[in-house]
């Protein structure tokens, strides 16, 4: 198996909430609404370099 590592860009952030709501759609039934927004995600993710998105090929 092939994974590719790279830094993710400012432009895929609404890719980013979109994901992450649905990886924690499972928590709807004890908390209502969603578990990150816009908002959240550019005033954390992208403080460092360290954030990375992993696909495999």
């Amino acid at each position: 198996m092939n994974v590719k590592l790279r830094k993710v860009v400012a432009e895929e952030t609404e890719q980013i909430v979109a994901l992450t709501n649905r990886a924690f759609a499972v928590e709807r039934f004890f908390k209502a609404g969603d578990r990150t927004d816009l908002a959240q995600v550019r005033g954390t993710l992208f403080l460092t370099p360290r954030f990375l998105y992993t696909g495999l090929r």
